[in-house]
């Protein structure tokens, strides 16, 4: 499976918010040219990427995430680790997460 690897491209490491900035950008240009629906609609776009950062954790820095749990699936799919890497990082991603996820816009 690791010739087909790139089937994933690193969701793990993807910022899943680095064009935040670019669609505020966006969102206020087209309520300049009178379309405030779509500057609306582009805003909860952003809300929707802010939300499943939130969802998917921080950088692995700062602790056990689910974009560990990504990685570790990633790295399985690819024949690079075991699928016990799989259970370890969902685990220690259950045990650090917050009792209550973020509300879905």
């Amino acid at each position: 499976m690791s010739n087909d690897s790139h089937r994933f491209n690193g969701l793990c490491y993807a910022d899943l918010t680095q064009r935040q900035e670019q669609l505020e950008m966006m969102a206020e240009l087209l309520e300049e040219y009178g379309h405030a629906d779509a500057a609306a609609a582009t805003r909860q776009v952003l809300a929707f990427l802010q939300t499943a950062e939130a969802l998917s954790g921080v950088p692995f820095e700062s602790g056990p995430s689910l974009r560990a749990v990504w990685s570790a699936a990633e790295n399985v799919w690819s024949g690079d680790w075991g699928r016990d890497s799989v259970d370890e990082a969902a685990q220690e991603w259950r045990a650090a997460k917050p009792a209550t996820a973020p509300e879905i816009p």
